[in-house]
Order: C-alpha cells, then structure tokens, then sequence
C-alpha cells in the first residue's frame, strides 16, 4: 500500500455509518487503520468472479475517511453514487475506484456484508465484456483481500515500461522480491 493517510477517527467513522446507516464491519475498520485512502504499488485481481471471468477490479486507490474532502473520500463518492452516477439505495458503500470497475461494500440484509463491484460494458473491438454488469466479488471484505493477487501480466508490463535507471531497476528489485518472490 502507498500513499496511506492517517487511521480515520471515531468521529470519522461515526459520520460515515449514520450516512450510509449501517454499521462498517470490523475487518473494513481494521483495514482502514492500515490503508486509509491508500492506493496498491501493483495491480491485484480476484483470482475468480461468480461469472467466470476474471476482471481487473483491484482497486487503484481505496477511498478515504476523511470528511473534508471530495473526491476520494468516503463520504464525498457516497453521495455522487447514490445522486449522480448509480442511483445507489442506502447501506451501499463505494470503497473504492478500481482500474475498470468501482469497488463497493454492500451492507444491506441482502448482501450481508459482500463485496461488488459495477463492471463497466466496454466497445466490442476490445474484445471484452459489452454489458456493464454487478458482480459478486467475495462475500465479505476480509475474503475480498484474501482473494486479491498479482496480475502478473499487467506487473510485466509496468515493469517492461519504466525507466531502466539503476535506482529504478533497484526499486523494483526490492518490490518484486517482497510481492513476487519467485520472479
């Protein structure tokens, strides 16, 4: 993670629930303290989706707590989900934007503490999905970052694509053997 902010504070976290009324679960609130509005040094994948697929929806950066801000933070992309872009009912919770889909947290009965996201339908030539669709992720938030990985197709690239100073090439080193041992 990178890019973290400070651990949200009670009155933080108290704004966000009576907003979205519902209770945040404790490992979304556990995360929080570590990765407050951080964003990944790498691409992240479910390693599989309920239809098959396997899109990139690893969230570029999570969304923040603060409560004075706009974009990024909890509160500010709660209201334009639920106004402006998806229409989103109450205890629905965008917690993150992802590189092709928003992340979100869906707290109602129904969804009971899942993990979807809103996968957005791309042109044909692309050879991708056309249909924007919602899809399970994971049925909660702590199966959600247990089934995050490395894309280690899309890390090839980044890495093929970066300047080749040494302090570059000695800056990868030293994140590949944390995150990819075995490159």
């Amino acid at each position: 993670l990178e890019d973290v902010e400070p651990p949200p504070t009670a009155r933080e976290l108290a704004a966000i629930e009576e907003r979205l009324r519902a209770t945040l679960p404790a490992s979304y609130c556990a995360f929080l303290e570590q990765g407050n509005g951080a964003s990944l040094a790498f691409y992240v994948c479910p390693s599989r989706s309920p239809d098959g697929t396997s899109p990139r929806v690893g969230p570029a950066r999570f969304h923040s707590t603060r409560l004075y801000g706009g974009w990024g933070t909890l509160l500010f992309e709660l209201e334009q989900a639920r106004t402006n872009v998806f229409q989103l009912p109450p205890r629905i919770l965008p917690i993150a934007e992802g590189w092709s889909a928003p992340v979100f947290l869906d707290l109602t009965p129904e969804g009971a503490g899942r993990v979807v996201v809103f996968r957005r339908g791309l042109p044909g030539w692309t050879g991708l999905p056309t249909d924007s669709a919602w899809l399970d992720v994971a049925p909660s938030f702590e199966a959600y970052l247990n089934a995050l990985e490395l894309d280690r197709e899309e890390l090839a690239h980044e890495v093929a694509n970066s300047p080749t100073t040494s302090a570059h090439v000695a800056a990868w080193e030293t994140h590949l053997d944390l995150l990819a041992p075995d490159w």
